[in-house]
């Protein structure tokens, strides 16, 4: 009975045994998953926390190369500005220096012009002087006026059977001695004298006048 009893007690506790060694297993085994489960919620953790720093840093990498951009683009359109002025600058001072050249030039043209005239009328008063001084000459003087009246041969005609006149009227008013006005006409009848006719003075060309010192304003009719 006391072998019987042992064997009992000894199955008995044989059997407790492997209940607590499948027990212990158990509880192993669940604390092993525990901790695998842990390690993958702490790695799963450790991505989440690890993607969105990767955001944020690309988030801010995107911000800071925005601000870049836009600091290259002011950049740029004040480089533009900067350009467009210069080259406004340039273009206002290349048409500043083209209007002083044609002021300069035009100004020029306007001596030229203005000492052509006067060697004109220089030649002008020197051909009359010459005329009038191998001309029969009749003056009348009338207060500070002066008339001097030329009559003499017409060259072009003077070849043929009946030659023409030319007559040489020359007006001065001398109203100060540093002030001597000046007009000439001149009158030719070639032209009547093919009709075998004096002069039409009555068609006589408008006076020139130029009020400066010794002018003369000169005028011939055209046969």
């Amino acid at each position: 009975m006391m072998e019987k009893e042992l064997t009992e007690a000894s199955v008995v506790e044989a059997r407790a045994v492997r209940i607590r060694e499948r027990r212990m297993d158990r509880m192993r085994c669940k604390h092993e998953m525990q901790s695998r489960q842990a390690d993958e919620l702490r790695g799963v953790r450790n991505l989440l926390h690890c993607q969105e720093a990767r955001i944020a840093r690309e988030r801010e990498e995107g911000v800071a190369m925005a601000a870049a951009d836009a600091d290259m683009r002011r950049h740029w359109k004040a480089m533009a500005l900067f350009d467009a002025k210069i080259q406004s600058d340039q273009m206002k001072r290349s048409v500043a220096l083209l209007k002083q050249t044609m002021r300069l030039q035009v100004d020029e043209h306007d001596k030229m012009n203005a000492e052509s005239k006067l060697m004109q009328e220089a030649e002008a008063t020197e051909r009359l002087a010459m005329d009038i001084a191998m001309a029969k000459t009749m003056s009348i003087t009338k207060g500070h006026i002066v008339v001097h009246v030329a009559c003499r041969l017409d060259e072009a005609t003077s070849s043929r059977p009946v030659a023409g006149i030319e007559v040489l009227f020359r007006v001065t008013s001398m109203l100060a001695s540093h002030m001597n006005t000046t007009l000439v006409h001149r009158v030719r009848n070639a032209y009547d004298m093919r009709r075998g006719l004096w002069a039409r003075l009555a068609q006589e060309v408008p006076w020139r006048k130029a009020d400066t010192n010794h002018a003369v304003a000169y005028r011939e009719v055209a046969p």
